[in-house]
């Protein structure tokens, strides 16, 4: 109406305007009517962009990460940990039914039998399913019956992919029970997610567990088992050695001027490396006033003048072709007095209550000449 084009003309201008922001090929020419135009195109860009952005937030909240949240749920984690809290009301309320139908075993009423027996057999039920998640649960309903836990369970020898782990028996185990230990480790790790291994009927009172993930934290748990039910978990945590650095470095022999140390290659490294050893007395200064001994590609060295009677603290540093140095654990031993003083160096005189010496037998053999 105001430049006189038609409905259609008009309608062309007005997308024109508003999509390329910017006049086309149709120009206004009333010069009187040019404000209102402009103001005109100035509403049309706000509905468009307006639209455009509520057309794309919905793509992006509903259609973009349709495909993803049918393969990964954001709430798993909260679906995590509501069946934890499941998990843990159910053993509380398996525990409460323990303790009651333990009572009433040994109160022995006669007129509750048969509700005794019902608990008995609703107990064995869910207690055979509970069994899997190592809980503290007897399905005979004797206390006695429960198996004791390991003691001293303790983790050592760590390297890159394995860590030994020792123990000794439960203090009672009723011998006509058989019975045997359940491992069960998993890396400590923030995210929760961890994948936990199982490991069944072990019957000796150590066990070496292989492929691990270096230089991560493990925590074991180990039961004893038997066919009435598991006991407490002993747990111990242990750290895994860096792949790249000397593994299994240990004290060999020790005399009170020499130590001998031997170590293992790094499970991983960045070609031929060569080792030093470095040392020093106890309590330990600054690391650059440390001793430093470079013993080539050998795994296994010697060290010589040291003082008698001393602490010492070691440790073995492998140096890349790259110029990279990874160091491994340190270890601590103390020197002898001197030569004599091993258990293998005293006699013990026949018919005498009391050890002499090398020392002490030289000095009275010269006496008697």
């Amino acid at each position: 109406m105001i430049e006189g084009w038609p409905l259609s003309d008009g309608f062309y201008f007005v997308m024109v305007s508003v999509l390329t922001i910017g006049f086309g090929d149709l120009v206004p020419r009333n010069e009187a009517f040019i404000i209102l135009v402009l103001f005109l195109v100035l509403i049309g860009l706000v509905l468009t962009t307006t639209c455009v952005d509520i057309v794309g937030a919905y793509y992006i909240d509903r259609l973009h990460f349709f495909g993803r949240r049918l393969e990964d749920d954001p709430l798993s984690w909260l679906k995590e940990v509501q069946q934890r809290r499941i998990e843990a009301m159910k053993r509380e309320a398996m525990r409460k039914l323990f303790e009651t139908v333990t009572a009433l075993h040994h109160i022995r009423f006669t007129g509750l039998s048969p509700t005794v027996a019902l608990l008995f057999r609703t107990f064995q039920r869910f207690s055979r399913s509970l069994l899997r998640c190592n809980t503290f649960i007897c399905v005979s309903g004797n206390i006695s019956d429960c198996p004791e836990s390991p003691q001293s369970l303790t983790a050592s020898h760590a390297t890159a992919d394995s860590v030994l782990l020792r123990w000794r028996a439960p203090r009672y185990v009723d011998e006509g029970k058989r019975y045997w230990y359940t491992l069960t480790y998993k890396p400590r790790t923030p995210q929760r997610r961890n994948h936990v291994v199982r490991v069944d009927f072990i019957n000796e009172e150590k066990y070496l567990v292989t492929g691990l993930k270096s230089f991560t934290l493990y925590e074991f748990s180990l039961t004893t088992t038997t066919r009435y039910g598991c006991s407490k978990s002993a747990k111990a945590q242990e750290y895994t050695e860096p792949c790249t650095v000397p593994q299994s470095l240990r004290l060999e022999a020790v005399s009170c001027e020499t130590a001998t140390v031997s170590w293992r290659s790094p499970k991983v490294n960045n070609g031929t490396e060569s080792y030093v050893i470095q040392f020093t007395q106890e309590p330990a200064p600054q690391f650059v006033y440390w001793n430093r001994y470079k013993v080539g590609s050998t795994t296994r060295f010697t060290v010589t003048d040291l003082l008698p009677d001393t602490r010492y603290i070691l440790c073995v540093s492998a140096e890349h072709n790259y110029g990279l140095a990874a160091m491994s654990k340190s270890i601590r031993f103390r020197t002898k007095r001197w030569w004599a003083d091993d258990d293998s160096a005293c006699l013990q005189l026949p018919f005498s209550n009391h050890r002499m010496s090398m020392a002490s037998i030289i000095s009275s053999l010269s006496a008697l000449r």
